[in-house]
């Protein structure tokens, strides 16, 4: 095994709770994603989206928004399972991609779903994820607004109000107000 996948993996499982690493065991064990029980009703429309999508990564796509689905939902451990599965094929995509425009199209598929899944967490009051999640997404792109306000938002959950207060403001400097609900004041 590549010893840069080891140090990925290592750094995706040191946040991870019980259920996502009994995740990651079952897709060890069985080589594939175990599904969620809940069935995502009107799954046609996101198979879909996720099949004729111009992404040059169908499968990631699918997870993605299979996950968006269960977001919509409310059912956020479905959703975090999913969005976990597409970062999970990023890093397996990653090692296949060798153009630039394929590097960028997954970079971008990274960040989304691991602001995504920070997002899912977050709903499920597991902080810590979301701070580890918004932290890789900034070493991906340290201008991403939404990645700063997921920080200050589990910072702030967790009583760290200094780094809360910091983080908003990155955020501030990056996000307009429609992105997030709130607005800079005079």
């Amino acid at each position: 095994m590549d010893p840069k996948q080891v140090r990925m993996a290592a750094n995706m499982m040191k946040n991870m709770n019980n259920s996502d690493i009994d995740n990651l065991k079952n897709m060890a064990q069985n080589k594939s994603f175990v599904p969620p029980v809940n069935p995502i009703p009107n799954q046609p429309e996101a198979n879909a989206t996720a099949n004729n999508s111009s992404s040059s990564f169908p499968k990631i796509e699918k997870f993605k928004n299979q996950g968006n689905e269960f977001f919509k939902q409310g059912s956020f451990q479905e959703a975090s399972n999913n969005y976990l599965e597409a970062i999970l094929e990023v890093d397996e995509a990653r090692c296949e991609a060798t153009s630039e425009i394929r590097k960028s199209e997954l970079q971008r598929l990274e960040i989304t779903c691991r602001l995504n899944y920070a997002n899912a967490k977050s709903k499920l009051g597991e902080f810590e994820t979301v701070i580890s999640e918004a932290s890789q997404v900034i070493k991906l792109d340290e201008n991403n607004g939404k990645a700063y306000f997921r920080l200050g938002q589990a910072y702030f959950k967790l009583d760290k109000l200094t780094k809360a207060a910091e983080s908003l403001r990155e955020a501030l400097n990056y996000l307009k107000g429609d992105q997030t609900g709130f607005h800079k004041t005079k």
